[in-house]
């Protein structure tokens, strides 16, 4: 059965059976956006319904970038660009508690105990990254999910996706490997009550952006997640939780060390960076995550992140983690 993966070399990182990290050919991929006028529409209906708030910069694409922000007026260093309610950002605690609030046959669980442990037919790939790019998925078959409209933004670009089916063909190689994945890709599909052809499509470009372009949150945010998911708040510090951040899922991450903003979690109980970022009093009964500029940035210019500190991940963790390739050695020209 074919699932719409590729056969062919890996470019990723990826642990081999030895339980080290092997690590192919790195090759840069500026993926394609696939553009949609009333996908975007419907995108930044949601937002404005839920306070996402994008300012002073627009959503374009670049020579080096599928897509991404640009400055469309001069900002100040500590200025507000992007401001997100944390309820609108997607991890895989969200998905916890999406999946306890319906039916569902989705065949990968998530606890406290699994989040971190391989996939049992793929152990490269974190119990997490699987679960969340697939309730992702899932969200984008599903117009009445509430995420729907932002699984359906973030599967318009493909940063990452040829990556990801080039690690992931590299199991699929031994036919009893390839029959167990193909089986587990093949429930995932029939819970979204779409082909799977079709659903490995958008699951492959999820996966890239989950683990591509997301925001290590804080402890105080993980805690808040944990509500409603049957996680101990007491473990939280214990707990690496990758998010996507309407918008700044957008903003390239970049080692270079040349980047020009910087994300921040604020709490809804810090009133002063409340303030500081201009969130009235009406508005802070949420947490939000902020992008910031870092220094001074001049209309035009395109906005970048650093790559997320892997200091916060740990050695096992990082081990294990499938990354996508992704440009993240370049700056915008």
């Amino acid at each position: 059965m074919s699932t719409g993966i590729p056969a062919g070399g890996n470019n990723l990182g990826f642990t081999g059976s030895d339980g080290r990290t092997q690590r192919g050919l790195l090759k840069k991929e500026k993926g394609i956006w696939y553009y949609k006028k009333e996908g975007i529409d419907t995108f930044l209906k949601w937002c404005g319904k839920n306070g996402v708030q994008l300012r002073n910069a627009k959503i374009t694409h670049s020579p080096d970038f599928a897509r991404c922000l640009r400055a469309t007026t001069h900002i100040s260093p500590g200025h507000a660009i992007v401001l997100a309610p944390l309820a609108t950002c997607f991890n895989f605690l969200m998905a916890c508690r999406h999946e306890l609030d319906s039916p569902h046959s989705f065949p990968i669980l998530c606890t406290q105990h699994s989040w971190d442990k391989g996939v049992k037919e793929m152990p490269c790939a974190q119990v997490h990254q699987f679960f969340s790019a697939g309730w992702l998925a899932r969200a984008h078959y599903n117009e009445d999910h509430f995420f729907h409209p932002y699984a359906a933004w973030l599967s318009q670009d493909s940063t990452g996706q040829s990556g990801i089916s080039q690690a992931i063909s590299c199991f699929r190689e031994d036919d009893d490997v390839n029959l167990t994945i193909d089986d587990l890709f093949t429930k995932m599909a029939y819970d979204a009550s779409v082909e799977v052809d079709q659903y490995m499509e958008i699951f492959l470009r999820l996966l890239s952006a989950y683990l591509g372009r997301n925001f290590p949150l804080d402890t105080e945010g993980v805690e808040q997640c944990m509500d409603g998911t049957g996680f101990f708040r007491s473990r939280a510090q214990h707990v690496v939780c990758p998010t996507l951040v309407p918008f700044i899922d957008s903003v390239p991450q970049i080692v270079s060390g040349n980047h020009n903003t910087i994300v921040q979690f604020i709490s809804k109980d810090a009133k002063k960076e409340l303030a500081e970022v201009g969130l009235g009093d009406t508005l802070t009964n949420s947490s939000y995550v902020v992008l910031r500029a870092l220094r001074e940035i001049e209309p035009g210019d395109y906005l970048t992140q650093r790559d997320w500190p892997k200091a916060l991940v740990t050695e096992e963790w990082q081990g294990k983690v499938l990354e996508a390739t992704r440009l993240n050695e370049y700056v915008p020209s």
